[in-house]
This record gives C-alpha cells, structure tokens and sequence, in this order.
C-alpha cells in the first residue's frame, strides 16, 4: 500500500459540471431527470432546476484513471477498492491517453462524452 503514496497517477474524478453556458453537462430538464447523475451533484441539480429529488437518478459516477504505462500493473486493489465504492472505473495508460497535455485533455473530452 505504500507504494501508492510514491506513485505519481492522475486520477479524475469523471464528472463535469456546467460543461455548457450554465447546464448541468449541457443538458436539458427533460434530459437530467433521465439520466444518471453524480451523487456529488444531485443538491445542486434539485436546487438550480427545482426537480424533486425522487425525479433524479443520482449514482456514484465514474473514475477515470490515467497513469504511466508502467505504474498500471501496481493499480488492481485500488481499481477493486473504488468499484467496490460504487465507482464505475476506467483506466488507461499513457500509450492510449497521450504523452501531451493537449492530447490527454482530448481524451478526458472524449471520454466525457463517451460516457
């Protein structure tokens, strides 16, 4: 365990808040109230869009984790620990993420919109 504290690993938390002139993600009242939502921000979306809060699907979300290449084989208990949180987790090394802040930010985007 405590090589996780020496591990340099970015990690995510996959949620994004008003990705979009004021909108929880982009979406609509009609679009909130049928899709999943972060726990974190089911207060905000009950507040902002006044929907009750039995109208809501809020969920734990999602981790995305994006690390070296060779720091990925030191991740299985904390993937384990995290889904067993409830956290949907999603890994990928820096092979498949990119080396560049530019493109690293394009996969976070991309995997945004993919979930």
């Amino acid at each position: 365990m405590h090589n996780y504290k020496k591990l340099i690993v970015t990690v995510i938390l996959y949620s994004h808040l008003f990705s979009d002139g004021g909108s929880f993600r982009g979406k609509g009242i009609n679009e909130i109230m049928g899709s999943r939502i972060p726990i974190s921000f089911a207060n905000l979306i009950v507040n902002n869009y006044n929907i009750p809060i039995s109208q809501i699907n809020p969920q734990r979300g999602s981790f995305l984790i994006i690390a070296p290449d060779g720091v990925l084989q030191y991740l299985p208990d904390f993937i384990s620990f995290k889904k067993s949180q409830g956290f949907d987790v999603l890994v990928a090394g820096l092979s498949e993420a990119g080396t560049s802040a530019e493109n690293i930010k394009d996969y976070i985007r991309n995997s945004l919109i993919d979930d």
